[in-house]
């Protein structure tokens, strides 16, 4: 069957499949930082370079899809921190993080 999308029709197309994309992975970032989990194995953030030029009108959704990719990118780093810093604690035998009680043992066979 042949395409009835004319090149610009199919580049555009293109242009919003590869937004489309982006998004959804900045979406599952989001997500997976405000649970403090570990975000899954994502493809690269970087804009294609073979579909040619963005078309206008798109510029503006790429723009604000760059803008929560740094966001979540930022979330994500103190995601990290904050899995490192309770990972420490757990190592030296305890947890101190977000009001948690710590184990104390009392030896009564004296």
């Amino acid at each position: 069957m042949k395409s009835t999308l004319t090149p610009e029709e199919r580049q555009h197309l293109a242009w919003e499949t590869a937004l489309d994309r982006l998004e959804l992975d900045v979406l599952v970032c989001d997500r997976m930082a405000r649970r403090g989990e570990d975000p899954p194995h994502l493809r690269e953030w970087d804009l294609p370079t073979d579909l040619g030029p963005i078309p206008e009108d798109l510029r503006e959704r790429a723009q604000a899809i760059h803008a929560r990719q740094a966001a979540a990118l930022e979330a994500l780093a103190g995601a990290v921190v904050d899995l490192r810093r309770r990972q420490e604690d757990v190592d030296r035998g305890g947890a101190t993080y977000a009001g948690a009680v710590r184990a104390a043992y009392v030896d009564t066979h004296v």
